[in-house]
C-alpha cells in the first residue's frame, strides 16, 4: 500500500486537487479498498490555555457539556486516536468515569456497564447500556464491540437511566458513536502501523466537498489485524487474534438554506478469535497464564453493514423536523465457542446467527424563548435467527430459535427556564413492544448436523408496555457553577432467552427490568477556565433485575450452562467525579474515578434451585473505577513539535454473583508519544499498551456440572509504531 499520494498542493493546482478529491469521494463511496486515512488533530501553534467548551447532543440538541443536567463523559477525535481505540474493549476501567467495557471474550462483544449495571447480559441480549451509531440503535450485545474507524468524532457515554429521549435498553446509560459530517473542509490522510505480536493496521480517511456548497462526502477505511496474544499447546500456535477490517462512505445533500441530507453506508468483516479459556483445575493440564490446551479453533466469521438516512429541515427559525430512517444487518457463521480449555467435547457449541433491523424515527426540536423541546415517534423491527448446535461430554445436540421484535415509542422533553439561573425539566416516554418466538431442538453429531426434531415450541408472544418519566431541575449558581437534581426511570427490555438450552427454558418468558434513579450533580469551572470538576451522586432502585443464573434448576430438572430470570430487586448507589485541568499551556491532565455500592434486598429464585438465592449478595461488577491521564506538548527545541500522552486505569476486585470465583484488581499503565515533522504533514506515533507487562485474570468462571473452572487475561504489553501522512 503507497504511502503517499503522487500529487501534493505543493505541485499541482489547488483547483485541480479539489476536483480529484471530488472524484476520489465518489470512487471511495462503492470501493472499500481505498486507503486513506484521517483523524483528528490539534494544530501545533500555541493553544489557548483555557480548556475548551465541549459541545454534546445528550438532550437530542447541542449544549455544552458544563451547563448539561445530564452526567455525560466525553472521549474525543483526538483522544480516541491516542489510544489508537479499535471498540469497547480499549475503553477500558478509567476512561471514562462510570464506564466499564470487560473485553474478554472477543472483539465483536459489545460487553459493557455503566455504574455497575449492564455487564451480565448473555449473548444475543439486549444490554443495560444502550448503543447508538450516528442515531441508530445497535440492540444485541453480539456485533456491538467494534467501531474503530477513524472518522468518529466523538464518543458521548450518558450515565443514568435515559428512558425518556432513548427509550428502552438504556436503564444504566447509553454510548453515542458520533462520526464526522463531511463539510467544505478537505482533509486527507493515510496511517500504517506495525508492532509486536504481529501488529499491522492501516486507516484511512478522505472528506470534502465534491460540489462546493451542494454535495459532500467522506470514507473512511480501518483494517486491523496480530497474530494472537495466547498460545495454543495443542495446536501449537498462538490464539486469540484480531482481524477485522471496517469502512464508512458518507455523502451529504444540502440542496437549501433549510436542509440537510446525510446517507451513511459501513460494513464490518470481523473474522478474529474467540478467548480460549485457561483450565485452573484440569489433570495434566498445569495451569498457565496465557496458555490453552484446547484443540478447537475458536474462530468466528462475523459480516455486519448498515444504511441510514437522515434529513434535517430548519421549518421556521424556531422549529426543526428531523427523520432518521435506517436498516442494519449482521450474520455470524459460524462463531465457534469453547470452554474446555483442554482436548475434549466437554462443553461447547457454535451460534450461527442472522439478525436484521428497521427503524424509523420523526424527530421535533423546538427553541422558543425560554422553552426547547425535543418530541417524536420512533419505530423499531428485528428479526433474529439463531442455530446453535453444542456438544456437552461428547453428547451433540442443538437448538434453533426465530425472535421477532416489533416496538413503538413515542417521547417528549422540554427544558423551561423559569428564572435567568433556575431551569426545570420534564419528559415522558410511552414505549409498546411485542416478542414472537419459536423454538425447537434437535439431535446431533460431532459434524454438527441436524438429525431430527427433539423438543418444539411455537408462537409464544410476549407483550409489554411501560412509561418512563424525566424530571428536574438545574441551577446556575454563577457563570462557572452549575448543579442539577434528577428524577428518571428507565427499562430494559424482556421477551425470551434467545438460546435456551432446553424447553423448560423456553417457555420461561423475561419481564422487563425496571429501575428509578434519583441524582444530583455539580459542575463547575475554576481558574479563569482551566480547570474543570463534574460530580454525581447517584441512588438507583430495581425491579424485575434481570440475572445470569448458572446450571439451575427448572421444573425439577438441571439446565447446563446459563439462564437470564428475573431475579431480583436491588439497590445501587454511589458517586462519581471526574476532574480536567490545563496545568501549563502545555501540560493538561484528567482524573475520574467511580464508587458503586449494591446489594440484592430480594432474590425470587424462579429457577427452583436453593443454590441460587444470593439475597444479601452485591450485584456482580467491581466497587471502584479510577483513571487518570496526561497530554504533554514537549517545550523541546526539536524540528516541528511533539507530544507525549498516557493514562493509568484501576479496576478494584469483583465478586462475582456465585461467590464461587472472584476477578482480581487490576491496574494497567499505557503510555504513547507523537513526533509532528516540520510542515504537519508527516507524524510518527508509538503507541504502548500495558507497558509494565502485568499480567492478571480479567475472567474467572466456575461451571459446575462440567467441574469447569476457566480463567482469560488481559494481553501483554503490546506496541505499535505507525506512520501518518496529512495531505491537508
Amino acid at each position: 500500500m503507497p504511502t503517499s499520494l503522487p500529487f501534493g498542493p505543493t505541485v499541482f493546482p489547488r483547483s485541480r486537487l479539489r476536483q480529484a478529491i471530488g472524484l476520489a469521494l465518489l470512487v471511495g463511496a462503492s470501493t472499500p479498498s481505498m486507503a486513506l486515512q484521517a483523524e483528528e488533530q490539534e494544530p501545533q501553534a500555541r493553544k489557548d490555555p483555557r480548556l475548551p467548551d465541549v459541545i454534546v447532543t445528550a438532550e437530542r440538541r447541542e449544549t455544552s457539556l458544563q451547563q448539561t443536567p445530564v452526567a455525560v463523559g466525553v472521549l474525543d477525535a483526538a483522544a480516541l486516536e491516542r489510544k489508537n481505540s479499535r471498540g469497547l474493549q480499549d475503553l477500558a476501567a478509567g476512561a471514562v468515569a462510570g464506564l466499564d467495557a470487560p473485553g474478554t471474550t472477543s472483539s465483536s462483544m459489545g460487553y459493557r456497564s455503566i455504574r455497575g449495571i449492564g455487564s451480565g447480559s448473555m449473548p444475543g441480549h439486549n444490554s443495560s447500556v444502550a448503543l447508538y451509531l450516528d442515531d441508530v440503535y445497535i440492540p444485541r450485545v453480539i456485533n456491538s464491540g467494534v467501531f474503530g474507524l477513524p472518522d468518529i468524532e466523538r464518543i458521548e457515554v450518558l450515565r443514568g437511566p435515559q428512558g425518556t429521549l432513548y427509550g428502552q435498553n438504556s436503564s444504566a446509560g447509553a454510548i453515542k458513536v458520533i462520526s464526522a459530517t463531511p463539510t467544505d473542509e478537505y482533509r486527507a490522510s493515510l496511517s500504517l502501523g506495525a508492532g509486536n505480536h504481529g501488529s499491522r493496521e492501516a486507516k484511512a480517511f478522505i472528506t470534502g466537498a465534491i460540489n462546493p456548497g451542494l454535495l459532500y462526502g467522506s470514507f473512511a477505511y480501518t483494517k486491523r489485524e496480530n497474530d494472537g496474544t495466547v498460545r495454543n499447546r495443542t495446536l501449537n500456535k498462538d490464539v486469540n487474534r484480531i482481524n477485522t477490517e471496517q469502512a464508512r462512505a458518507k455523502l451529504r445533500l444540502t440542496p437549501n438554506d433549510t436542509t440537510d441530507i446525510v446517507l451513511t453506508g459501513d460494513a464490518l468483516k470481523d473474522t478474529s478469535d474467540n478467548y480460549a479459556l485457561s483450565r485452573a483445575n484440569a489433570a495434566g493440564y498445569p495451569l498457565s497464564e496465557r496458555v490453552t490446551y484446547e484443540d478447537k479453533q475458536l474462530k468466528a466469521k462475523n459480516v455486519n453493514a448498515g444504511l441510514s438516512l437522515k434529513v434535517a429541515t430548519q421549518l421556521n427559525d424556531e422549529l426543526e423536523f428531523k427523520s432518521i430512517t435506517a436498516w442494519r444487518r449482521f450474520k455470524t457463521d459460524p462463531d465457534v465457542w469453547s470452554y474446555d480449555g483442554i482436548p475434549d467435547r466437554r462443553f461447547g457449541w457454535e451460534f450461527h446467527l442472522d439478525q436484521r433491523q428497521v427503524s424509523q424515527e420523526f424527530q421535533l426540536n423546538g427553541q422558543h424563548g425560554a422553552l426547547s423541546y425535543t418530541t417524536g415517534v420512533i419505530g423499531f423491527q428485528e428479526r433474529l435467527k439463531v442455530n446453535r448446535p453444542n456438544w456437552t461430554f461428547n453428547a451433540y445436540n442443538g437448538i434453533t430459535s426465530d425472535t421477532d421484535v416489533q416496538s413503538l415509542g413515542v417521547y417528549g422533553q422540554a427544558h423551561y427556564q423559569l428564572t435567568e439561573r433556575l431551569g426545570a425539566t420534564a419528559g415522558l416516554r410511552f414505549n409498546k413492544q411485542k416478542d414472537e418466538y419459536d423454538w425447537t431442538s434437535y439431535a446431533s453429531n460431532a459434524a454438527l448436523e441436524n438429525l431430527g426434531t427433539t423438543g418444539r415450541l411455537d408462537g409464544l408472544t410476549h407483550k409489554t408496555d411501560a412509561w418512563t418519566p424525566r424530571l428536574g431541575l438545574d441551577y446556575r449558581i454563577n457563570d462557572n457553577l452549575f448543579t442539577y437534581l434528577s428524577f428518571a426511570k428507565g427499562e430494559k427490555a424482556g421477551g425470551h432467552n434467545v438460546v435456551s438450552g432446553s424447553i423448560a427454558v423456553a417457555g420461561l418468558p423475561i419481564e422487563p427490568e425496571q429501575v428509578t434513579a434519583y441524582e444530583w450533580g455539580l459542575k463547575s469551572t475554576a481558574l479563569d477556565g482551566r480547570l474543570q470538576s463534574n460530580l454525581a451522586l447517584f441512588y438507583n432502585d430495581f425491579d424485575d433485575y434481570q440475572s445470569g443464573v448458572s446450571s439451575p434448576i427448572v421444573n425439577g430438572q438441571v439446565i447446563n450452562g446459563s439462564v437470564v430470570v428475573n431475579a431480583a430487586s436491588a439497590v445501587l448507589y454511589g458517586a462519581e467525579l471526574e476532574v480536567t485541568a490545563r496545568v501549563t499551556d502545555d501540560l493538561k491532565v484528567n482524573f475520574n474515578t467511580t464508587y458503586v455500592e449494591s446489594e440484592f434486598k430480594d432474590f425470587l429464585n424462579p429457577t427452583g434451585n436453593a443454590n441460587t438465592d444470593y439475597t444479601g449478595n452485591s450485584l456482580p461488577g467491581p466497587r471502584w473505577l479510577a483513571g487518570a491521564g496526561f497530554t504533554w506538548n514537549l517545550p523541546f527545541a526539536i524540528p516541528g513539535s511533539a507530544e507525549l500522552y498516557g493514562d493509568v486505569s484501576y479496576r478494584s476486585r469483583e465478586v462475582q454473583l456465585t461467590r464461587e470465583a472472584e476477578v482480581p484488581s487490576r491496574t494497567l499503565v499505557n503510555l504513547g508519544g507523537t513526533w509532528y515533522l516540520p510542515g504537519d504533514q508527516w507524524s510518527l506515533s508509538l503507541n504502548v499498551r500495558n507497558l509494565l507487562d502485568k499480567t492478571y485474570v480479567t475472567s474467572s468462571t466456575w461451571f459446575a456440572p462440567f467441574n469447569i473452572l476457566g480463567e482469560t487475561y488481559n494481553d501483554p504489553r503490546t506496541v505499535l509504531f505507525s506512520v501518518k501522512r496529512d495531505f491537508f
